[in-house]
């Protein structure tokens, strides 16, 4: 008999664990579509079969569990109901509302399941042994997705399709994507306090070094500062932790000595290989661990780095750190030792009919499907600058490329062309008559003073996009011989990329604009960014689950204008992190746009289009404050801003209230909402900090439960275990 109560006992907690490492399974799956949106599919397969489980198992639990929440969740729901009556009171419907809004219900629901499960305190201590665990696990696929597409993605096309799977184009945020991994890095330095086995010592360190690089090439800014400050913490650790008398100081010293040496020794290293070696080491370098596109690669890290740089010093452009990192030299045969965006892909072993009048040795850039290209209202075109030059009144030029179009090519041109003060024809296309052939493009050009440029063209007619061009086009060895009045030069190209020309526009009063040089680079830079995330289209039309409910919500696309003379100014980062602009026009918008009743009930989500229309250059397109706060405040007036600020404090008492026991949740809540600030909308915005908010009204509801059902609980207990030990004495 005492061994079969034994083996009831071991299948309740088997079963037990199943139940929450599936829910915890479901939760990450659902909050970590924000750093791989594919995960959505096994979140909903998993949620359904949780569901069919809770009413075909858990049936006398559903009414329960619904009883114990629901006085302990009430201001989270009546911040919801807030949320819904601004979106009924609004104006049109807003799809990203909706959005909103349903994930708040899968919250909702997720947290329902969790109570299902977890019935008291030992319960939860379980869920979060076990949520600590997939954590560490989550962090790793996230981070070794994120290398992977950093290092072995070609193009930016395929940078995008690669790291958001199955041709998404959704938006992801670097920044929220980030997030799984902190927590992950947060669990490992958890387990530090420990005393663990070398060998343990060793696997997570290795993994917290997996991490770290994980989200440095990320490009977060938010990130990179949060990783500054846990890695200087380690160092304090390092260097004054031996001398504490705090067992658990020691401890985290002893055990992160590896993760800090080893992350240490890699920067020194970096350093040196940076400085010290030249562009055709790196090459090889980058080769040799398998990149498949080096330019590309070349321009992802320095436009990462970059990134970073920007924020200290605002006069760096992305060029001068492509500069100090790579050294790049010319040499007409290798685009990869130039500099360059990447926008391309680099081929060697040129072949096809009369690739023998290339010069022996030869790699090509290769246009395609794959490269983004910019849009104009008759055409996409793609516009690399290979060249820029001086020149004076008098100078004559012979500009010359070896160029190859595939059989099955349907764009409609493709041409060498030179902008700048030149007379004569400025362009030579290829012949299209002889497709599957090398040509020889040659352009004799006379010259003005100032500064020239040699670009390799593209173009497809009615399209808005390469996304669905067939075959192919590729360059290859461009080169410059200019006539001087005295002499005669060559001049060979360094490969140098304008990135952005379709910010101005495709006009030749825009390409003039470039050429003139009234554009930084900087600016430049950040504007081919913009146009590349641009044609990313925020939803997928070839996603089943959008396409699914875009059959019931549709949404409205007129334009509600605003009333007054709003002011406001477009961020003059060059990456859009310059949020102050964001949150000065909604202060406008709250001052100027609003009377009384909106001001203390809240104006609806009008506002999104207004984002759009002033920062989008679309009143179609929805944009918000990028402030949680602002975003409240604008919806829902001053009577809603007064409820969230009462339900952070609320947040924040409870999280208090369980540190002794629960801190590491608190941390989590404390990384996401610095995330959250700069980009969060309604209180449960994104999900993940909807989940973290969420979370302390669980625990005290858990513990709240088990405090007034104690004196029960106690007596059932001691009239099982008395009967237990009575069955046992008889066996």
């Amino acid at each position: 008999m005492a061994v079969r109560m034994k083996s009831y006992l071991i299948s309740d907690i088997n079963k037990k664990s199943i139940e929450l490492v599936s829910i915890i399974l479901c939760i990450f799956l659902f909050l970590g579509r924000a750093s791989i949106p594919f995960f959505k599919y096994p979140f909903l397969l998993i949620y359904f079969m949780i569901t069919v489980y809770i009413l075909t198992v858990c049936r006398y639990r559903i009414i329960a569990a619904l009883k114990e929440l629901k006085n302990n969740f009430l201001l989270i729901s009546v911040l919801i109901v807030y949320l819904i009556l601004a979106f009924l009171f609004s104006d049109k419907i807003y799809l990203q509302v909706v959005k909103e809004i349903l994930n708040i219900f899968f919250l909702l629901s997720i947290i329902y399941m969790m109570k299902i499960f977890i019935k008291d305190s030992d319960d939860f201590r379980l869920f979060s042994i076990r949520f600590l665990q997939l954590s560490v696990v989550f962090a790793l696929i996230i981070s070794i997705q994120r290398i992977y597409s950093f290092l072995y993605i070609s193009s930016y096309a395929d940078f995008f399709d690669d790291m958001y799977f199955h041709h998404s184009r959704e938006a992801v945020d670097p920044n929220f994507a980030l997030l799984p991994v902190f927590f992950g890095m947060a669990a490992i330095v958890k387990i530090f306090l420990t005393k663990i086995s070398k060998l343990k010592v060793f696997v997570y360190s290795l993994l917290l070094v997996i991490f770290s690089i994980g989200f440095l090439v990320s490009g977060s800014r938010r990130g990179s500062m949060l990783f500054l400050i846990l890695f200087l913490v380690i160092t304090f650790i390092q260097i004054f932790g031996m001398f504490s008398k705090r067992p658990q100081i020691r401890q985290l010293c002893k055990n992160t000595r590896y993760y800090f040496a080893g992350l240490s020794v890699s920067f020194i290293l970096l350093i040196i290989l940076t400085l010290n070696t030249s562009v055709y080491f790196k090459n090889n370098l980058l080769s040799g661990i398998g990149v498949k596109n080096i330019s590309f690669t070349k321009n992802l890290m320095s436009g990462t780095v970059f990134r970073y740089v920007h924020i200290f010093n605002k006069h760096l452009t992305e060029d001068n750190i492509y500069s100090k990192l790579w050294q790049p030299v010319f040499n007409p045969k290798d685009p990869e030792a130039g500099s360059g965006s990447g926008n391309y892909k680099v081929i060697g072993n040129l072949t096809g009919k009369n690739a023998e009048i290339v010069p022996a040795g030869s790699k090509g850039y290769l246009l395609d499907s794959t490269c983004f290209g910019f849009s104009s209202p008759y055409h996409t075109y793609y516009f690399l600058t290979v060249k820029e030059e001086s020149v004076i009144t008098g100078d004559s030029l012979v500009a010359s490329i070896y160029c190859f179009v595939s059989e099955n090519f349907d764009g409609n041109g493709v041409a060498l062309r030179m902008l700048g003060p030149v007379n004569g024809n400025p362009d030579i296309y290829y012949d299209m008559k002889y497709k599957g052939s090398w040509q020889k493009l040659v352009l004799p050009l006379s010259a003005k003073q100032g500064e020239i440029q040699m670009n390799l063209y593209m173009n497809k007619a009615g399209a808005t996009d390469f996304f669905h061009l067939k075959g192919y086009a590729i360059f290859a060895y461009p080169e410059i011989i200019r006539i001087s009045k005295n002499r005669v030069t060559g001049c060979i190209i360094d490969s140098k990329i304008i990135k952005s020309v379709a910010s101005i526009g495709s006009t030749p009063e825009g390409l003039s604009l470039l050429s003139s040089k009234k554009v930084s680079q900087a600016d430049l830079s950040g504007l081919f960014l913009g146009n590349v995330l641009r044609q990313i289209s925020p939803i997928n039309k070839n996603d089943p689950i959008r396409k699914w409910i875009s059959w019931f919500v549709s949404e409205d696309t007129t334009y509600h204008g605003f009333k007054s003379k709003l002011i406001f100014n477009k961020p003059n980062d060059v990456f859009g992190e310059d949020r102050t602009v964001l949150w000065k026009f909604a202060i406008e918008i709250f001052k100027k746009e609003y009377n009384l009743p909106h001001k203390l009930f809240g104006g609806g989500f009008n506002f999104l289009n207004w984002y759009g229309l002033c920062f989008d250059d679309d009143k179609t397109k929805s944009d918000y404050p990028h402030n949680p706060f602002l975003h409240i405040l604008l919806y829902s007036g001053l009577l809603g801003l007064a409820l969230y600020l009462f339900f952070l404090y609320r947040v924040v008492n409870l999280y208090l209230k369980q540190i002794g026991e629960y801190y590491i949740y608190f941390i989590f809540f404390l990384f996401t909402y610095y995330f959250s600030f700069f980009s969060g909308g309604n209180p449960f915005d994104p999900p993940i900090l909807g989940f973290f908010v969420m979370l302390p009204f669980f625990i005290h509801s858990v513990n709240k439960y088990e405090t007034e059902s104690a004196t029960g609980t106690k007596k059932q207990i001691a009239k099982g275990w008395f009967r237990f030990f009575q069955v046992s004495d008889i066996t």
